[in-house]
């Protein structure tokens, strides 16, 4: 048994709230104890790890009751199908329609610009009007686009049909599948719905359709056509603003519509049962042609694609649908695409000229199927370089003295104050406040080099470690009986990690995981950089952390190896809306029932955020963490969505274009309001969730201030106009202090604070953006100065007195490397940089500059030389699916050899991606245009015709060669005209292509492709295997090894066993040894690092050849296996490819017919027996010269089998959780590893197991 930790509360740091000691609990009282320290509560993914089980109990009143926490779990009722638990398996909490999750129905669903509702007469829609109001807690105005009962303007149902729910049955990255089913379940109606698509979609079962008017509308009418066509358009009048709306109602050919009784009724042919309902911006014959065009287009689906280039400092993101025609099957037609402002602003695309006017501003209209956005991503820094004048730098030590001493000589847990006692104290929320104050003074004290500032950094990074260690660390975290349990606990059925302490229901609700863990992923980035080894021994529970607010892995899988949580898709993140949201269930709260209740009324806005400027923290502290450990995948999301988030705040929150806020809303001449500090889906007002005090509300909004929100000071004159909005001269603040005692009444709160200084050193910082010496002049830094609590005295100071003296940030000018950027003062340009890495680095500048950076040291200065940058990005386009949102590779793991969890996260160092380049190029010529620039490829066509679904066999596989490399491969299915590339994707990104409107995977292979006709990156692979989602249809295609060169006219191809030393090769500053004896055969010369495996894991499995070198960015090639197998440094590092045999003994790409390329023996034996109440075991006999397994499942008798384990050792068991109430069928085949291929044998004989 570990040791427990003893703790004893802190004296409070700052005097907010009195609070009381926490009682010893009774034994009546207090939470389950007896089993947390056993080995098998706690999950270990390297020193740290997280509970499986709940222990202890909680407050959310400042210690007068307490209540065991496994009665405040987020609530097990959930409304998902059957298909959707068992494709997807987590729950979609913090998005944009979650409450169809939690509500028996839905409430509003916001999907601009168009607004949802499920209710039990069907589906309920509208494009409701935007209004201004007030508030009724202070009069303030606030502006709503509702949909409400009375807000509704048509209904989408059926004749005598009623809905008992709706549930989620799909998910794409920004559309929801609904399903609403009778009692009976004999009869339901499947609503598709999503972000930027003026059209909803819509299949019944069983129903005959019907259209009726809203409460919200009146004067219903047929405008164009008439009731015998199968496409109407429909007029009516909203009643909030007596506008008329057009939709377009479009039905399968031969429908026929009966017009009576008040609705029209749809009398579809048989075996035709769809409709799609289109909002339209005008009434104009134009709009309903170009609408009707596209109406029976439905989409099937969405994806995000999104890129870092670092040499222009760019962020490229595309936005893809996929559609098929209701009509005619056909895949891939063109709809019509609502682009929202952040969106706009940034495409470089063609707009139909129709609008639609949504509380989000203008959106404007594409055809297409996809579009693009380039936003400039303009650097962070982890901490502003310090002043140089020696007056205000011995202020500045002498001020991270008095908190490094205070904080020092706390009793446990040490480092640490007791900052809100609400939740009992030291919960994730508040915990993280104080880590984000060590973290800025860490990076602050690194900036003096004298012995005693260092003496103070390496402390502060110590107490900071053992802080984390104490949380991360699961066995160590509980006290009986003295409420100090600080652990962390993954809820299985959710697909969540909960903090424990919770607050502000980050258990209950699933609220603000990011704000929460963005503190801690900051600090767990300021010690990496500090103590590298801490990363790799602790590192686990930070990509927990990251896979819980983030991840990237659309399989759901975590960013640890020997993990099993699972994690929703980038789960609070609005990838169509660009900005967050903090509420887990959509504004809902549980009564003492735990049903759900609207509070007060007034929530049906949709799911909300407030701190826009916690969210962009928590982004950038991916940044940092991704640089801190060379991790470039969580480092490029990290850019991606902190980018992303910010042109969606200067839009949506501080409204600086001048085109969103409603006149009403900033008047100047009533309260003029600057900002807006709740965004919802459907309204936005100026307000917290905790005051009204302007100063509070409005700088929710500002902290934590850091080197990474200079963004703050872009529109420096919205910089003064939010500050003057909320002084003690202000409206705001003489509206609030006057009216204080009605303003907590109407809100419910016994009282509020109303110093004018709360948060002054918050409010000083943001008003130094505009002018630093005023702010410096406003700052009280005495001891008696109030300090916000995530703040400290001795970085305010050291903040505003480097924008004095440097200046603000030139946006004009950006850097090639994630953390530079330019300080402008009277025309004095400052560069300043952060080189993470261990090699000296150059930093280019879009001024044609550089500065040369000494590994592991911050720059700041004048620049180094003139020069423009040679190095060129590889794209500006996104071509291929899935290139950007590959799956980061897992650097931390606990070996199961041993008990000493293994480093593995690397220093930039030890990974290939950080090698500098010399800035060499090579020239390149493009892809052939037509047939004839291609030569056929060798390929094995099995398993195609499988399922329905693959009907058609293979034609022919072509490719083009580049300098002697594959750069183009297309398959062509006979019974289609379309090519469908089968190129690679970066690192372990599923690649996914269509065949006949079903997804299939690229699950082996090597290369990326970007844009054939103007840039892309050289290609290259021996094997791919493509397997469709169901795991039933398998495309292989072989390269033997053949290579050439391409031009105008030809492929000269050659069959030469080694390739030539001629091909593209990229020259590096600093080789890297080969160890390998022999690489296996590829069309380029590759080096490799593989000499110290069994200390790092390289980021990258070898440095490919790139057509334009870049100095900071290298071709991903790791596969979703190689990531998992890679990490494991017990195991060899295979080649890049995957080898399936349909029958013993195929020759296999040229690797001749040697004994031991045949294929392992069938799987015998196979056994599945129960091992617990929640798991089975499977087992078999060995199959000889095996190096590993393969385990497919497949539930019920008509199911489709799926792979889900790979076992990479020759062992014969494996145990997994039960299949609720199901009966499961099981099979397991062998496979081992050739000249880095993997060749499989036959699949066991199928077992059947049923659960009991």
């Amino acid at each position: 048994m570990r040791k427990k930790l003893s703790k004893v509360m802190a004296l409070i740091c700052v005097a907010t709230i009195t609070v009381t000691s926490m009682p010893y609990l009774s034994d009546s009282t207090k939470g389950a104890t007896m089993d947390f320290s056993a080995e098998n509560s706690s999950v270990m993914v390297d020193k740290g790890g997280y509970k499986k089980e709940v222990y202890g109990v909680g407050t959310d009143d400042w210690g007068v009751t307490w209540t065991d926490r496994k009665n405040n779990l987020p609530t097990r009722t959930t409304y998902l199908t059957d298909n959707y638990k068992e494709t997807v398996g987590t729950v979609p909490t913090n998005d944009w329609a979650s409450s169809v999750v939690f509500d028996k129905y839905s409430e509003s669903l916001y999907a601009h610009p168009l607004a949802y509702r499920a209710a039990s007469n069907g589906m309920q829609m509208a494009s409701p009007a935007v209004t201004s109001g007030t508030s009724y807690v202070d009069g303030e105005p606030t502006v709503e686009s509702l949909l409400e009962d009375n807000t509704v303007e048509l209904v989408i149902g059926g004749n005598n049909f009623s809905a008992k729910d709706a549930k989620v049955d799909k998910t794409t990255d920004w559309t929801y599948d609904i399903l609403m089913e009778n009692n009976a379940s004999t009869s339901s109606i499947m609503a598709t719905i999503g972000k930027g698509t003026p059209y909803a979609y819509y299949n019944f079962k069983n129903v005959e359709p019907t259209i009726s008017l809203g409460a919200g509308g009146t004067d219903l009418a047929i405008y164009k056509n008439s009731t015998s066509s199968n496409i109407l358009g429909v007029s009516l009048k909203n009643k909030k603003d007596g506008k008329t709306h057009y939709y377009l109602i479009s039905a399968p050919s031969g429908t026929t519509w009966v017009n009576a009784g008040g609705k029209l009724t749809a009398k579809m042919p048989a075996g035709k049962n769809y409709m799609s309902v289109a909002i339209l911006p005008d009434g104009s014959d134009n709009a309903f042609e170009l609408y009707k065009k596209y109406a029976f287009n439905f989409i099937t689906d969405t994806k995000v694609e999104w890129k870092y280039l670092s040499n222009s400092s760019k962020v490229v993101t595309k936005y893809n649908v996929v559609t098929k025609n209701m009509e005619t099957g056909a895949n891939g037609g063109d709809t019509i695409i609502a682009l929202y402002p952040h969106q706009w602003r940034y495409a470089n695309s063609k707009f139909t000229g129709y609008t639609y006017d949504t509380i989000r501003g203008t959106m404007k209209t594409v055809v297409g199927t996809s579009y693009s956005t380039t936003m400039q991503y303009n650097g962070i820094l982890s901490s502003l370089p310090v002043t140089k004048d020696e007056d205000t730098v011995g202020k500045i030590k002498d001020q991270l003295g008095y908190l490094y001493s205070y904080r020092k000589s706390k009793d446990d847990p040490k480092w640490i104050c007791f900052l809100e006692g609400q939740y009992g104290g030291y919960d994730t929320y508040w915990v993280g406040k104080n880590l984000n104050t060590l973290s800025d003074a860490i990076w602050l004290a690194d900036q003096f080099k004298d012995n005693d500032m260092k003496t103070m950094t390496n402390d502060m990074v110590e107490g900071v470690e053992d802080y984390l260690e104490f949380w991360f660390d699961p066995h160590r975290a509980y006290i009986d009986g003295q409420h100090v349990d600080d652990y962390f606990y993954y809820d299985k059925e959710y697909g969540t990690l909960i903090g424990y302490p919770t607050s502000y229901d980050s258990d209950k609700q699933v609220n603000d995981h990011h704000f929460h863990y963005g503190y801690w992923i900051k600090a767990a980035a300021a010690v990496a950089m500090k103590d590298p080894q801490w990363a790799k021994e602790w590192g686990g529970m930070v990509y927990e952390m990251i896979g819980d607010i983030a991840n990237a892995n659309r399989d759901g899988s975590s960013y640890n190896k020997n993990s099993e949580t699972r994690y929703p898709f980038l789960r609070n993140f609005d990838i169509y809306e660009g900005h967050s949201w903090a509420s887990g269930v959509a504004n809902y709260e549980f009564d003492e029932n735990g049903q759900m209740v609207d509070k007060k009324g007034g929530l049906s806005g949709g799911n909300n955020q407030e701190s826009s400027s916690e969210s962009v923290n928590a982004w950038s502290s991916l940044i940092l963490w991704g640089e801190a450990v060379g991790d470039e995948r969580i480092r490029d999301l990290g850019i991606y969505m902190y980018t992303t988030e910010i042109a969606a705040i200067e839009d949506y929150y501080y409204d600086v274009h001048n085109e969103i806020f409603t006149k009403e809303y900033k008047d100047s001449n009533n309260y003029n309001i600057q900002t807006v500090t709740r965004l919802f889906g459907g309204r936005y007002d100026h307000t917290a969730w905790w005051t009204e005090n302007p100063i509070e509300v409005t700088t929710i909004t500002m902290l934590p201030i850091s080197g990474a929100t200079l963004y703050m000071g872009k529109y420096k004159d919205k910089v003064k106009n939010v500050v003057d909005s909320i002084g003690e001269n202000s409206k705001q603040w003489s509206n609030f202090v006057n009216n204080k005692e009605q303003i907590c009444t109407n809100y419910g709160k016994k009282d509020m604070l109303t110093d004018p200084k709360t948060n002054q050193d918050v409010v000083a910082e943001y008003y130094a953006y505009y002018d630093p010496d005023a702010a410096l002049a406003k700052v009280d830094l005495s001891d008696s100065g109030k300090v916000e609590n995530g703040e400290s005295r001795a970085h305010t100071l050291a903040y505003i007195t480097s924008l004095k003296e440097y200046g603000n940030q030139n946006f004009d000018i950006t850097g090639s490397t994630p953390f530079s950027v330019v300080l402008e003062k009277n025309g004095v340009k400052t560069y300043v940089v952060e080189n993470h890495t261990d090699k000296t680095q150059r930093t280019y500048f879009s001024d044609k500059t550089y500065v040369d950076v000494p590994a592991n040291s911050v720059y700041a200065g004048g620049k180094s030389g003139d020069g423009e940058n040679p190095n060129k990005d590889d794209s500006q386009e996104i071509t291929k699916p899935e290139a950007t949102t590959a799956k980061p590779e897992a650097t931390t793991q606990k070996p199961q050899e041993t008990t000493k969890p293994e480093a593995t996260t690397v220093k930039p160092e030890t990974t290939t991606q950080k090698h500098e380049v010399t800035t060499k190029q090579e020239t390149t010529t493009k892809p052939a245009t037509d047939d004839s620039k291609y030569a056929s490829l060798n390929y094995i066509d099995i398993g195609n015709n499988k399922n329905n679904e693959f009907d058609q066999s293979l034609s022919g596989c072509k490719y083009a060669v580049v300098n002697g490399t594959i750069n183009v491969c297309q398959f062509q299915n006979t019974g289609f005209g379309e090519l469908y590339m089968a190129v690679g994707g970066i690192s372990a990104a599923n690649f996914i292509a269509t065949i006949n409107g079903q997804k299939v995977t690229r699950t082996e292979g090597t290369g990326l492709f970007i844009n054939p006709a103007v840039d892309y990156i050289t290609y290259k692979y021996n094997v791919v295997e493509i397997t469709a989602d169901d795991g039933t249809a398998t495309v292989i295609i072989m390269n033997p090894n053949k290579t050439g060169t391409y031009n105008e006219s030809s492929i000269i191809e050659t069959t030469t066993e080694k390739q030539s030393e001629t091909t593209t090769k990229e020259e590096t500053t600093s080789k890297v040894e080969t160890t390998t004896e022999k690489q296996s055969e590829t069309t380029t010369k590759e080096e490799t690092t593989t000499k110290k495996q069994e200390e790092t894991v390289s980021k990258e499995q070898t440095t490919t050849d790139k057509l334009n070198e870049s100095t900071t960015e290298q071709v991903q090639v790791t596969t979703k296996d190689e990531i998992k197998e890679n990490q494991s440094t017990k195991e060899n590092k295979h080649s890049d490819v995957t080898t399936t045999a349909n029958k013993e003994g195929f020759s296999i790409g040229g690797l001749g017919n040697d004994e031991k390329y045949q294929a392992p023996g069938k799987v015998k034996k196979l056994k599945v027996k129960k091992k617990s109440l929640k798991k089975i075991r499977l087992s078999w006999k060995k199959v000889s010269g095996a190096n590993g397994y393969q385990v497919s499942v497949k539930v019920r008798k008509k199911g489709k089998f799926k792979v889900v384990k790979t076992i990479r050792k020759n062992k014969n068991k494996y145990i997994r959780r039960k299949y609720r109430n199901k009966i499961i069928y099981v099979k397991v085949r062998a496979y081992k590893i050739v000249a880095g291929n993997k060749i499989y044998g036959k699949y066991s004989a199928v077992k059947k197991y049923k659960n009991k």
